[in-house]
């Protein structure tokens, strides 16, 4: 009885994905959950309080989705650049797959949901922390001299942002690898020139 409970939960938030990513959240109604997931709405109910909660549901069930593919990826490469690289692929192509997270990570008529902001805050919060770590493993390698960590790791999430529009939004994906390449390649030589700069001097 349990296993079912599960598997009809799964069922809905699956369904309720597919849904919100097509219609948005205002437009989807419990009538369409229930509907294409061929469940009655007070089997919906049982599971859910309301059509918020499912939608809540479904972007912490992305978000976790989205940080093991990130994770995984960066854990799978060597160098710095590698990480860097893995990193911004994964995160670009899962967002444009996992659209109810994008559109939470993004979508001003979102906020004024509370866990929103809060998913939002604890989101970027990682990306900081995942790109800080990065560039602290470079300084002890001696790969990079970077005099402000925070704001340098800023500065990349910043860049990212600027990614978005056009490599999601846009469906630029055939430029993708060639667009990050480009952009690491001025991160990179920027940094090791910094590096040269610096042992010259001494």
């Amino acid at each position: 009885m349990k296993n079912s409970k599960i598997n009809a939960k799964d069922l809905i938030l699956n369904v309720a994905s597919e849904i919100f990513s097509r219609f948005g959240v205002f437009k989807t109604s419990i009538d369409q959950i229930a509907r294409e997931s061929h469940k009655s709405k007070s089997s919906i109910y049982y599971h859910f309080k309301n059509k918020d909660e499912i939608f809540k549901s479904v972007v912490e069930k992305e978000i976790e989705q989205l940080e093991d593919e990130i994770r995984k990826s960066i854990n799978n490469q060597d160098t710095m650049k590698g990480k860097l690289k893995s990193y911004i692929i994964t995160r670009m192509k899962s967002l444009r797959e996992l659209e109810n997270i994008y559109a939470a990570l993004t979508e001003d008529y979102l906020t004024h949901y509370d866990f929103i902001k809060h998913i939002r805050k604890i989101y970027y919060k990682n990306e900081l922390e995942i790109i800080r770590n990065i560039l602290e493993t470079g300084i002890k390698k001696g790969i990079f001299i970077v005099t402000d960590i925070d704001s340098t790791a800023l500065a990349i999430v910043i860049a990212l942002k600027g990614f978005e529009h056009s490599l999601v939004l846009r469906n630029y994906t055939t430029k993708l690898e060639t667009t990050i390449d480009i952009f690491l390649d001025i991160l990179f030589n920027g940094l090791n020139k910094k590096l040269k700069e610096n042992i010259s001097s001494q």
